[in-house]
């Protein structure tokens, strides 16, 4: 995990680093598994302005293994985690696109809830 912003001494020495570590992640996963099974609604609930074709490359695809270490960034103010970013490279099986692909998901908080504000899907073999 890579840290930006001004986090404060007291979030740094908590578990909040985890515990925002982990909702990264926690959403990641959830993206990934409602576009995997063409879920457009779960999709809107979970990045409500990125269009649900950014992920169309997962469709019907199961992720085979990752080429990356899952490595969040996470942009913090005082207490706050106002965003994060993640980057890793899935091999997909099935679907109509199978192959390895190099995924970016940036989030942000909006309204207190950690949501999907960006996803690109570039193929990388």
């Amino acid at each position: 995990m890579s840290l930006s912003g001004t986090p404060s001494r007291a979030w740094e020495e908590s578990t909040a680093p985890l515990d925002d570590e982990g909702a990264v992640l926690e959403l990641y996963f959830a993206a990934l598994r409602s576009a995997e099974q063409g879920q457009p609604t779960w999709w809107s609930r979970l990045a409500p302005t990125v269009p649900f074709n950014a992920a169309a490359g997962l469709a019907g695809a199961t992720v085979a293994s990752n080429n990356l270490l899952f490595d969040p960034a996470l942009v913090v103010t005082g207490t706050d985690l106002t965003g994060a970013s993640l980057t890793t490279e899935p091999t997909l099986s099935g679907g109509a696109a199978a192959g390895t692909y190099r995924i970016q998901m940036n989030a942000t908080v909006e309204a207190d809830q950690l949501v999907v504000s960006g996803w690109s899907m570039e193929r990388t073999g």
